[in-house]
């Protein structure tokens, strides 16, 4: 432990120091930390046919929010293509025919529900 570090914890540690005094001493809620509002919640989803080559069904949880997104991405994090769910549905049809032959990550996104499957396209 660095010599400042060990500092700082003493003056907590043996001293009535609060962190309201000392904004630097605050600890953030994790999910503020990595840049959340609220922590995602996991959800399954699955792709069929997969590998394919033209059409990709997504099976996913029942969409609540207008705004239910579908993202495709390589496995650099480009952007390849970005589908709005239909609201109240739990599947989602796709067009993959233009996309070159690899392996891509589709994540499905509604409120702080997230999910990603990996497409093979043939």
């Amino acid at each position: 432990m660095k010599p400042l570090s060990l500092a700082i914890l003493c003056l907590l540690l043996f001293t009535n120091l609060h962190a309201t005094s000392y904004p630097f001493l605050q600890i953030k809620p994790i999910e503020k930390a990595l840049g959340f509002d609220t922590i995602p919640t996991l959800v399954s989803v699955s792709l069929y046919p997969n590998p394919s080559s033209n059409w990709v069904f997504i099976k996913h949880p029942l969409v609540t929010k207008k705004d239910a997104l579908i993202v495709i991405t390589d496995f650099s994090g480009n952007l390849i293509q970005k589908i709005i769910a239909k609201n109240l549905s739990t599947q989602t049809i796709i067009n993959i025919g233009h996309l070159p032959t690899g392996v891509y990550l589709v994540t499905w996104i509604n409120g702080v529900e997230r999910g990603t499957a990996r497409l093979s396209k043939e």
